[in-house]
């Protein structure tokens, strides 16, 4: 079940994994953490292997974009300590991508 933490509503994490076709659609449930606590933890768990080749991230305008992205693969019950004293998979640098043009390679 995918699930955040620190989001500022419980559960939109939900509603952000959308088709490319859907990307866009402002309609739709946004993620942001809380309040003066810019960071958030994203748990897509997946139940076979999964390949994925790219990450589009859709962010808002006005300096609320995130600024980074960082993976680890197999790791339950990560929490924020662990997030900043383990070495991740892959780290991204983001920018601003409010057409949801770019995509961000993995390894």
């Amino acid at each position: 079940k995918v699930s955040a933490l620190n989001e500022s509503v419980p559960g939109n994490v939900k509603s952000v994994f959308r088709s490319w076709e859907r990307r866009l659609n402002s309609a739709e449930a946004y993620l942001e953490s809380n309040e003066g606590d810019p960071e958030l933890i994203v748990f897509i768990p997946f139940t076979s292997d999964v390949k994925i080749k790219s990450i589009s991230v859709v962010g808002g305008s006005d300096g609320t974009s995130p600024a980074k992205m960082r993976a680890f693969i197999n790791r339950d019950g990560i929490d924020f300590s662990d997030a900043h004293s383990m070495q991740p998979v892959q780290e991204w640098d983001l920018v601003e991508n409010l057409q949801g043009l770019l995509e961000y390679q993995t390894r």
